[in-house]
């Protein structure tokens, strides 16, 4: 069985999958180089090391290609479908998937109905994140508000709250690098009413105040 810790470490939704929630798609130069259809191993591992262990990206189909290394898949939770060389796998939870893929194409499908409610809620947070509610998104999605919250928790490893304050204040901070929008405009803008609350949850998130991260935008121009 796989360890908890191990999970708060790979649930987490990554600076990588949010831009794919928000309507993104996966960044070839990320994995991949020089137009090349085949994922390079450099791109991926750290100076010196041999073997990386590392979660895949989630919430979006990833494109046909080849690795230059070996790849073990363990599906932690969930089921996905690799398409190998033009052949259906489907990888289920527990399950291990081993391959050389030097000779070898894989693309990946995610067409797990639980996952594709939660990308929807995720996507109904950021484009609702000043006035969202959990049981306003359990009704537009069809299904009951505490199944979605006990889901949201089991495959991001947050719970609704923390969702709503993260987005919340990414949008404070692109306001604070954008405009020149005062804070007492700031947050009403991006759904809170209490000043004092956004100083605290924004120093606690970034370490620093609003006006220090202003300013140290500035800094760079």
């Amino acid at each position: 069985m796989i360890s908890y810790k191990l999970l708060r470490e790979i649930m987490p939704v990554t600076e990588e999958e949010n831009r794919i929630i928000r309507g993104g798609s996966i960044e070839r130069d990320l994995y991949m180089s020089g137009g090349s259809d085949v994922i390079n191993s450099k791109l991926l591992l750290e100076k010196g090391k041999l073997i990386s262990v590392r979660p895949h990206t989630r919430f979006a189909d990833f494109p046909e290609h080849s690795h230059d290394f070996i790849e073990v898949v363990y599906m932690c939770l969930g089921s996905t479908t690799h398409i190998i060389n033009g052949k259906e796998v489907l990888l289920s939870e527990g399950e291990l998937l081993f391959q050389h893929l030097m000779n070898c194409t894989d693309s990946i499908s995610y067409a797990n109905e639980e996952d594709e409610l939660v990308v929807k809620f995720l996507r109904y947070i950021d484009d609702n994140y000043r006035d969202a509610s959990l049981s306003e998104a359990a009704k537009l999605l069809f299904c009951d508000s505490s199944w979605l919250s006990r889901e949201i928790k089991k495959r991001t490893g947050k719970n609704y709250t923390d969702l709503i304050r993260e987005r919340r204040l990414a949008q404070a901070v692109f306001y604070l690098k954008n405009t020149n929008m005062k804070i007492s405009q700031i947050v009403p803008a991006i759904g809170y009413d209490n000043v004092s609350y956004f100083y605290r949850i924004f120093f606690e998130a970034y370490n620093m105040t609003p006006k220090q991260l202003r300013g140290a935008n500035k800094d760079k121009f």
